[in-house]
């Protein structure tokens, strides 16, 4: 028997994504998350990552933490590490780069990744 992937608690991905997202490359994938859709909002980001290429700052910035949230509850740790290593490189270098709200989820899944903040 195959042992399946470990997901994340429901009450953590409701907490972080209960509040509401701006928007991401313009599309659902806040909405998607906070439905427990991760798969279909991950399929949104991908679709558009060759415009999120483009992306700086903010804009880039939110991208970059709500595809790490999607892998993250998919369970895919190496792919949301790598993601939301990107939205914290961004955020360390200029916390405005996030609403109060991201960088809250932002914080939450790194210290759930059991790293320091």
């Amino acid at each position: 028997m195959t042992p399946k992937k470990r997901r994340p608690a429901a009450s953590l991905w409701l907490a972080l994504l209960a509040a509401p997202a701006c928007h991401v490359v313009r599309d659902d994938a806040p909405a998607l998350l906070a439905q427990g859709r991760y798969e279909d909002a991950l399929d949104a980001l991908r679709a558009r990552e060759a415009d999120a290429r483009s992306l700086e700052g903010p804009e880039r910035a939110r991208y970059a933490l709500y595809r790490g949230l999607a892998h993250l509850a998919l369970g895919d740790g190496p792919a949301a590490g790598r993601w939301l290593g990107e939205a914290k490189a961004c955020f360390d270098a200029d916390p405005r780069c996030l609403s109060e709200a991201d960088a809250g989820r932002l914080e939450g899944a790194w210290r759930g990744m059991g790293r320091g903040f």
